[in-house]
């Protein structure tokens, strides 16, 4: 019965993600919320899953190794990154006790770091006696820091500014520090996204280090007035550094907001490492042009320096389309989305470059997809997420959550396509139930390493009670 209870819960989280209410989403577990992406009117080619039965691969859900994160209570990992020798950082967070001290209260942020064998390396859990949440996770230029981002409901560093407040931390990569900064508006803030900025150095010995956040506020940020319901905003996080040993160091937070008078969030953040951030979100009013109906993606580009933009695009369909999340690619910036249509969603590609839209790639399902990541690698895209309620790929139908990894190679989109199930996974062990998300997927050292949200047993690792999270490596 406890079982039953937790599927369900999980279900009606992802469902109630769907609802047209952004009001109603940032109550939503920030985890299981859906991240909008784009949609165009009649977009073509059309990509139909049935046409690639002949290119699955055979025997593809034999797993090399699998680690877990788990207590008896609700677990969630939000993201991951890996550094050039293969090891992952992954943050998430916990309502149990993942080490041995106990929980502070609520939920509490979590960063582990694994080798390429998905070995733990260390695990580190945090928070205060109210809600602690890491949603975003970066890597330092030099691979010696890692950077999480979250959302706090008390005061990790200084005064909680009210409600939620962004927090970041900077965490030696073998765990010897941790430095928490923490700022926001007088109402709720939510992060939704995290890029590392760049380091600039001085001729004196002084250094400029700067960790991008984005996501929405329905406060208003120093210099703003709320345009109404949520705003969108990214802020440049700084730590600047003068003399010698030992360091005078002084940290700025600068937050650049935008928005109309429905909702806007930024979901997805980009940058170009010198001159431009880029953003994906979504928007209920009219950022650029005129709302084609329920929620509308929307891309901007912003000068790094001065927050500026440089330049936006507003486009969408009579129905809710959300960007999902974004990833660097040679002719531009390559975007994932979802639109919603009834209980059918559709999922496509779209490029632009200053803003200017591309014709996008549609897959149409036969069920429900939700993709949560995107990935740009050596010519190919990996997409990552669940589905279930009709057939995917040719994979089996699933009456509960399924997750999925995609490869997709441009610019024949047909062609060499890689899929893992959960379903598959599980039924190494007689198990076929529970409600599985596809969070997050690395290409590490030639594998695939996709990070998941279970309700059971992941083959190798078992569920530890409650929702775990899962490291699954093939």
């Amino acid at each position: 019965m406890k079982t039953l209870f937790c599927c369900m819960s999980l279900f009606l989280f992802l469902f109630t993600s769907c609802v047209d209410d952004p009001a109603m989403m940032n109550e939503v577990d920030p985890n299981l919320a859906m991240a909008p992406a784009p949609g165009f009117v009649e977009p073509s080619p059309e990509f139909r899953p049935d046409q690639l039965q002949a290119d699955l691969p055979e025997n593809l859900a034999n797993p090399w190794y699998g680690g877990n994160i788990g207590t008896n209570a609700h677990d969630f990992i939000t993201d991951a990154v890996a550094d050039s020798n293969g090891n992952i950082y992954v943050t998430g967070y916990t309502y149990g006790a993942l080490t041995d001290a106990p929980n502070a209260g609520g939920a509490d942020v979590f960063v582990a770091k694994y080798d390429y064998y998905l070995n733990r390396i260390w695990l580190r859990q945090y928070g205060t006696a109210s809600s602690d949440m890491g949603m975003a996770i970066a890597l330092h230029s030099a691979e010696t820091y890692v950077y999480v981002a979250g959302e706090t409901y008390g005061a990790l560093q200084g005064t909680n500014m009210g409600s939620s407040d962004i927090f970041y931390s900077k965490i030696a990569v073998d765990n010897s520090s941790i430095v928490h900064r923490q700022f926001g508006t007088s109402s709720e803030d939510v992060v939704r996204d995290a890029k590392f900025g760049k380091v600039t150095v001085d001729m004196f010995g002084g250094s400029t280090t700067t960790f991008l956040i984005a996501g929405e506020t329905y406060g208003a940020f120093s210099g703003y007035t709320n345009a109404g319901g949520s705003d969108a905003y990214w802020a440049k996080c700084t730590e600047a550094r003068s003399g010698f040993w030992p360091y005078n160091i002084t940290y700025t937070n600068t937050a650049y907001q935008f928005g109309s008078s429905g909702y806007d969030a930024v979901s997805s953040l980009h940058f170009d490492g010198s001159s431009y951030v880029y953003m994906g979100g979504f928007t209920s009013g009219a950022l650029e042009g005129t709302n084609q109906g329920s929620y509308d993606n929307f891309f901007r580009k912003s000068n790094y320096s001065t927050g500026s933009q440089s330049c936006i695009n507003q486009w969408g369909t009579s129905s809710a389309d959300y960007i999902k999340a974004m990833t660097l690619h040679q002719s531009g910036i390559a975007m994932i989305y979802v639109a919603f249509k009834s209980y059918d969603i559709s999922t496509g590609f779209v490029f632009l470059d200053n803003c200017n839209n591309s014709t996008p790639v549609v897959i149409n399902p036969s069920g429900y997809v939700n993709v949560r990541d995107i990935e740009y690698m050596s010519g190919s895209y990996r997409i990552t997420g669940e589905y279930w309620g009709g057939t995917f790929f040719s994979l089996p139908s699933s009456s509960d959550m399924d997750v999925f990894t995609a490869e997709l190679s441009a610019p024949y989109w047909y062609s060499n396509i890689i899929m893992q199930n959960e379903a598959s996974i599980e039924a190494y062990d007689g198990q076929n139930s529970g409600s599985d998300l596809g969070i997050k997927s690395l290409y590490v050292n030639f594998a695939t390493i996709t990070m998941v949200n279970s309700t059971s047993d992941v083959e190798p690792e078992e569920n530890q009670g409650s929702t775990d999270g899962f490291l699954y490596m093939w």
